[in-house]
């Protein structure tokens, strides 16, 4: 069976003075909770969608790449997978802090990306917020969660992954696009 718009609707459609249509208050469906792993960075709470990470680990050698962007610290490796890790410190722009043993990494998406935080707190619940982030960090900040002790960054994984160059050409070249073989140990 299919739908014929009666008169009435015809009209509203051509939003005629008077309308109920045109007057009619839309009311926003709140978004969903979502999960969320929380982490410091520089003292600064913040959290991802927890869909999004791959895996929490402990802080690694970091190995550096000649050249490449200041917000990128290096490679590591992740599971035989060259793996770059990205400053979110800078992208942020706090002060910059050296890499600490205590730190912790977390890995991002199948495009294998990683973020050292000070430190991978919990997973929360909640429903995130947009904010306008202004110049200060572009399209990082997808917006703010309420947590127990105040509000939480919310980082936007895709600008992390996909928005931001991370020289991922430069790793793919300087692993030939594959995956680390057996290193040996020369010592």
């Amino acid at each position: 069976m299919r739908y014929e718009p009666d008169e009435a609707v015809l009209a509203c459609l051509q939003y005629p003075p008077g309308c109920p249509c045109v007057n009619a208050t839309v009311r926003p469906v709140p978004a969903p909770e979502s999960a969320m792993l929380k982490f410091t960075v520089g003292g600064l709470k913040c959290a991802l969608p927890l869909g999004d990470v791959q895996e929490i680990t402990a802080m690694v050698s970091v190995t550096l790449l000649p050249g490449a962007s200041s917000h990128l610290l290096g490679v590591i490796d992740c599971h035989g997978n060259p793996c770059p890790v990205v400053d979110v410190r800078h992208l942020l722009k706090l002060p910059s802090a050296a890499i600490q043993p205590e730190q912790h990494l977390v890995v991002l998406g199948t495009e294998w990306l990683a973020i050292p935080c000070d430190q991978a707190e919990t997973v929360l619940w909640g429903r995130v917020r947009p904010v306008a982030a202004g110049q200060a960090s572009g399209p990082l900040i997808q917006g703010v969660i309420q947590g127990e002790e105040g509000l939480i960054l919310v980082l936007d994984s895709v600008h992390l992954m996909k928005g931001s160059p991370i020289a991922e050409n430069k790793v793919r070249r300087l692993t030939h696009g594959g995956r680390v073989g057996n290193v040996r140990n020369e010592s």
